[in-house]
């Protein structure tokens, strides 16, 4: 039970930043949109730059965005119940790089999971050859709950 409320709160959760001197532009975020038909619920929310789904399957996604002194995302893959299958989790992975990384950045993740072999649980992958400062791949494992997370940041 306690694990369900750690994800109702992280589901839950909203960072709003509201700064009339910001470097980056925030209106160059375009809404995050996943396919109707993967998805039980999803809802944009523009002024946070935050897409929070339930897919068909039962995991859920949430996105965020953001853009004033830095650029960056963060975007987390829930998965309930899962068994550590490595095959399953780089699908899972697959997916998710595909529907908030640009082609390019997806490429040097592929690679970034090449060059580090078998996944393992608590695997943190920083991806290189980008612009970025910070840019990552985390898996994590808590009891029958794994997080998948993708981020990174400029600015």
């Amino acid at each position: 039970m306690r694990i369900f409320s750690l994800l109702i709160c992280l589901f839950a959760s909203t960072n709003v930043y509201a700064d009339d001197q910001c470097v980056m532009n925030a209106n160059s975020i375009k809404p995050l949109v996943i396919d109707k038909s993967l998805t039980s619920y999803s809802a944009w929310d523009d002024a946070n730059k935050e897409l929070r789904s339930v897919l068909s399957n039962g995991d859920m996604l949430y996105v965020k965005y953001w853009a004033c002194e830095h650029y960056g995302l963060n975007a987390q893959l829930l998965i309930p119940t899962f068994e550590w299958n490595a095959a399953s989790l780089e699908k899972r992975i697959s997916w998710l790089s595909s529907q908030v990384l640009s082609k390019r950045d997806v490429a040097l993740l592929d690679a970034a999971l090449k060059k580090h072999g078998q996944i393992q649980p608590n695997d943190k992958i920083e991806i290189e050859g980008t612009n970025y400062d910070e840019f990552n791949l985390e898996i994590n494992s808590v009891n029958n709950l794994t997080i998948i997370t993708i981020e990174y940041y400029y600015g």
